[in-house]
């Protein structure tokens, strides 16, 4: 009997621990929900206090770009990193919202945990401690992208288009993090991240989904040539090249490594506004984006289908007249990884999976893709690309790396309002080893072939390096 009411008492001390531990999780819970929903409006020492025992935001190769540490929320000690990441990492006051500290809240901070896993996280001792967010970015490369742009203005998105992992994202001006906590000596426009809200003309860097819809449509002829003087031969207020400038007889590969305004606004007017604008839905560059939970601005293209020298004009990448043609830096660059892909467009993930205090590993992204174009056409306009890197007065020379093939296009856009054209390059690595994306702008300096191309360039040669 005696041994019975030992064990009774046993069970009942055991179930009372239970209950105490689960009624525990729950006010942990509950605390933590309540404080996400009052975040907004609450000073920094209570937005501090919140984050005095979040998780972790982790690089791909290790580096810590936050962390909770001595009752303080910490950011990469590398100031030059710092300000590299700034833009994407954001801090704990949330004053940019489209941010991994803001949109990984919960994960961060362990606010949504399963019940189960709470209880476990609480019995250990461990139950206040959030989960760490670990990213697909790697510190080194985004470092480099931030640097390589400078003291000008713009933008860098690079990827691996068989994954749609995002290696670097870089957007200039940028601030450190104390600058943004403390919301002084902030340079104007250094809380926007360019390379994802940025709404770009990509200038002639869209010739290649011009060719692409060329390629594919009814009418395309291989042997298709014209004879360009400079002007348009669509109308006299068609697409034209530049003053002084023509280029003799052009097929389609010629025209691309040239560039060639004249032959790109002919095959867009043969084309129509309304194909292409249908052809572009088909390739899914109207879809809402998004990097995980990070926004990403939506491409925009227009055209008036009855206009054909605006319609050349478009097929040219310049906005004239009512024409819109707008991308965000990531979308340029995962476009023409798709091309590289075979044609296969892999939605970009920022996060490469999120880990508990007790290191148990979650969340890791499912790899969705979806076909934008066939592979044989795809095969002919990766060709193009890469002939217009390559080929004789080949304008994306400047993108070349001895060992690896690189395909990529310039742009050199002129901007109403703006001093100087922007300087823009997308391109890939064609290789199994290094399956990479890049789109590289940077803001009022001139031609794409001068300042755009080479950022690609040291950016490849970095990863080739590395091996």
């Amino acid at each position: 009997m005696r041994s019975l009411l030992n064990n009774l008492r046993l069970a009942i001390v055991v179930l009372v621990l239970l209950a105490v531990g689960l009624i525990a999780g729950l006010v942990v819970q509950q605390d933590r929900s309540r404080a996400r929903m009052s975040a907004a409006g609450e000073n920094r020492v209570a937005l501090a206090q919140r984050y005095e025992n979040a998780g972790n935001i982790v690089s791909s190769d290790g580096v810590i770009l936050a962390a909770s540490e001595e009752g303080g929320r910490r950011y990469a000690e590398d100031l030059t990193l710092q300000k590299a990441v700034m833009p994407l990492v954001g801090d704990y006051t949330h004053i940019m919202t489209n941010t991994v500290e803001t949109r990984y809240e919960d994960i961060l901070l362990g606010a949504n945990r399963p019940f189960t896993r709470q209880l476990l996280m609480d019995v250990t001792g461990r139950g206040l401690r959030g989960d760490d967010v670990h990213l697909a970015l790697d510190a080194e490369l985004t470092r480099q992208a931030y640097e390589l742009l400078g003291d000008r203005r713009g933008a860098v998105a690079l990827l691996n288009y068989s994954t749609g992992d995002v290696l670097a994202l870089a957007s200039t001006p940028s601030a450190t993090a104390d600058e943004v906590i403390q919301f002084t000596g902030l340079a104007e426009t250094s809380l926007f991240n360019r390379a994802l809200q940025g709404a770009y003309t990509p200038g002639s860097t869209f010739k290649v989904l011009t060719s692409a819809a060329w390629v594919d449509s009814s009418i395309y002829d291989p042997a298709y040539v014209i004879m360009d003087d400079g002007h348009s031969t669509v109308s006299p207020a068609g697409a034209r090249d530049r003053e002084g400038s023509s280029h003799g007889p052009v097929d389609l590969n010629r025209a691309l490594r040239l560039s060639c305004n004249v032959f790109f606004g002919d095959i867009g007017a043969r084309m129509g506004g309304n194909y292409m604008l249908d052809y572009y839905d088909s390739m899914g560059l109207f879809r809402p984006a998004s990097l995980d939970r990070i926004d990403i601005r939506d491409t925009e293209l227009y055209t008036p289908a009855e206009d054909a020298a605006l319609v050349s004009w478009f097929s040219i990448g310049q906005p004239s007249g009512s024409n819109i043609i707008r991308l965000a830096p990531i979308e340029l660059a995962s476009i023409i990884g798709g091309i590289a892909n075979e044609g296969v467009r892999v939605t970009p993930h920022l996060v490469s999976h999120f880990s508990d205090p007790l290191g148990n590993e979650y969340g890791a992204p499912e790899r969705d893709s979806y076909r934008m174009m066939s592979i044989s056409s795809a095969q002919i306009v990766e060709d193009l690309m890469i002939d217009s890197v390559n080929g004789e007065g080949a304008g994306g020379v400047g993108a070349q790396v001895s060992g690896l093939t690189i395909g990529g296009k310039t742009g050199t856009p002129e901007i109403a309002g703006q001093e100087n054209h922007n300087a823009v390059f997308a391109g890939f690595i064609q290789d199994e080893e290094f399956p990479y994306a890049v789109a590289v702008i940077v803001e009022e300096v001139g031609y794409g072939a001068t300042h755009a191309a080479p950022i690609a360039r040291e950016l490849f040669r970095t990863i080739f390096e590395r091996g």
